[in-house]
């Protein structure tokens, strides 16, 4: 299962981390962060329960970046 969200990131190095952070986390297959569209791609492996895990990915990305946001 794939889904895209927009997110909220200052400057690039920022959105590098925030990608390495979703990339982490427990259940994540892929994930892929555009600065310039200010989007995050997840691709959920397939026994993950997706709303668990954007919650998991969301903390993770807050940790490493602590003003972005990912806006469901």
């Amino acid at each position: 299962m794939e889904k895209l969200f927009k997110i909220k990131v200052d400057c690039a190095h920022c959105a590098l981390k925030m990608e390495a952070a979703a990339r982490k986390t427990p259940g994540i297959k892929e994930a892929e962060v555009s600065f310039m569209a200010l989007k995050m791609r997840l691709v959920f492996k397939d026994n993950a329960d997706p709303a668990a895990v954007v919650a998991e990915v969301r903390q993770n990305c807050q940790k490493a970046v602590p003003d972005s946001d990912i806006i469901l």
